[in-house]
């Protein structure tokens, strides 16, 4: 009888043995093999006083910025699958360091297989490196010009909306920045860099109602030279998102530009953390995690 009782206690142990096994194979398959669906994510990461922002379609990555230091790179092994260690592409939106310093430390831990900036003029040490860490590492680098494109799967393009021609004589370096345009089938959204306001009522004019988006990234953390109420009521967003460092030095985002949002769902990176949109190019959904 204690034969029978100890082979039925081993039988048991066994099972429970295999389906503890199971479970965890399937939650390890979760969590680090499982691929990317096919929805657009776009992250807003939350890097202090500086923008960084990842455009995901599957497996095929933009960075666009990398914040002022080297966060970026815990948020990307967030937001990646682990084994996924190439950028596709990397956007300097222009060379201030809130934008470009993390850049450099991501060229050092991934694959970066091309990078679109402009040739604004910039001679800190901290740009001389990034040059040199391109050079050095041999990746295809091009001029940020209007009408040029960037396509991933599923018809996602990324329309280059300025400059339409060199920057490398503007004293300003915040009206050098690549403003684009994210575009998947009905949904779309705008990433302006630190573009100010003589730049965006240009632009107002340019494109008119083509620039109606669903959601705007503010331009210049909130800053009260970003605000144009020409290019705001063109753009006309549902949401918009301010990546801003919490009690930050410059008073960002300025008590004018929240006023003029009184009415729009806005979403802070100094509040919320890092921002996850993700859509199907109907709807969208959003996460954030601090």
């Amino acid at each position: 009888m204690n034969k029978i009782r100890k082979a039925i206690k081993s039988d048991k142990f066994g099972r429970l043995t295999i389906l503890v096994l199971l479970v965890t194979v399937i939650f390890v398959w979760t969590v680090f093999f499982q691929k990317p669906n096919s929805n657009l994510h776009i992250f807003f990461f939350d890097v202090g006083q500086g923008d960084a922002i990842l455009v995901q379609q599957k497996s095929t990555q933009i960075l666009i910025d990398g914040g002022p230091d080297n966060k970026i790179l815990s948020k990307l092994g967030r937001a990646m699958p682990f084994y996924d260690k190439d950028i596709e592409y990397m956007l300097l939106t222009h060379p201030h360091s809130d934008h470009l310093s993390g850049l450099i430390d991501v060229i050092k831990s991934y694959h970066v297989k091309s990078i679109l900036m402009t040739d604004a003029v910039h001679t800190t040490l901290e740009y001389l490196e990034f040059l040199k860490q391109i050079k050095d590492k041999n990746i295809p680098t091009s001029m940020a010009k209007t009408g040029e494109k960037i396509s991933l799967e599923n018809n996602v393009e990324l329309d280059i909306l300025y400059p339409d021609k060199p920057v490398a004589q503007v004293d300003n370096l915040n009206n050098t920045s690549i403003v684009s345009q994210l575009k998947y089938d009905k949904f779309t959204v705008i990433f302006p860099g630190d573009a100010e306001k003589s730049i965006l009522d240009q632009l107002a004019q340019k494109y008119g109602n083509n620039l109606a988006s669903n959601v705007l990234k503010v331009p210049h953390h909130g800053s009260k030279n970003g605000l144009s109420s020409s290019f705001f009521n063109k753009v006309s967003p549902e949401l918009v998102i301010i990546s801003v460092g919490k009690n930050n030095q410059f008073g960002h985002p300025s008590p004018q530009l929240l006023k003029f949002f009184e009415n729009i769902k806005v979403l802070r990176t100094d509040e919320k953390g890092d921002i996850e949109l993700e859509t199907n190019g109907q709807n969208f959904w959003l996460k954030t995690q601090k």
